[in-house]
């Protein structure tokens, strides 16, 4: 499929959590994007693979923890979706037409910090962040891995109104 500007596709990303990822890729569609990650961390030698129920969970969710690695598929619509490919490089965190992943979130010793990668400023959001919770109605615990990537969903689903909120 021939790729015109504002076509969406998805990002295939896998590495370690808060880091950039360690492969990306991207593909025309969500189940490419999740047979991709699959096929990637399928079994060989003395490495079991992701299970049924991990990869059914990556199919629904989009996103799985496992180990000591995270997969998401984040979906895109930049004219240039081979900037997914590129070795060393977050795309998906930095490509500016992506809205999705225009802030980046920062877990320090102090509190969160928030960057908004297309004015490159900062801001301290200290350690007073609200209650997040899951569809359950079941709070989301404050500092654990769950908690900081709700968050900078949260965060980045509506650049507005974070914008207003902390940037201005």
């Amino acid at each position: 499929m021939p790729h015109k500007p504002g076509n969406k596709h998805y990002i295939a990303m896998s590495g370690i959590p808060g880091c950039i990822p360690e492969t990306t890729s991207f593909s025309w569609n969500r189940k490419g994007a999740i047979d991709y990650l699959i096929f990637l961390h399928e079994s060989h030698n003395d490495w079991k693979g992701l299970t049924q129920r991990q990869q059914q969970e990556l199919r629904r969710d989009g996103i799985l923890y496992f180990d000591t690695y995270v997969l998401e598929i984040a979906e895109c619509t930049c004219p240039q979706p081979w900037v997914h490919e590129e070795e060393g490089v977050d795309p998906a965190r930095w490509c500016k037409e992506n809205d999705f992943w225009r802030f980046e979130l920062i877990d320090a010793i102090n509190g969160y910090y928030l960057t908004d990668h297309v004015t490159n400023k900062e801001v301290c959001l200290g350690d007073g962040v609200d209650m997040l919770f899951e569809k359950d109605g079941k709070p989301i615990k404050v500092g654990t891995k769950r908690f900081f990537n709700m968050l900078e969903r949260v965060l980045n689903e509506s650049p507005e109104e974070t914008l207003e909120a902390y940037f201005n």
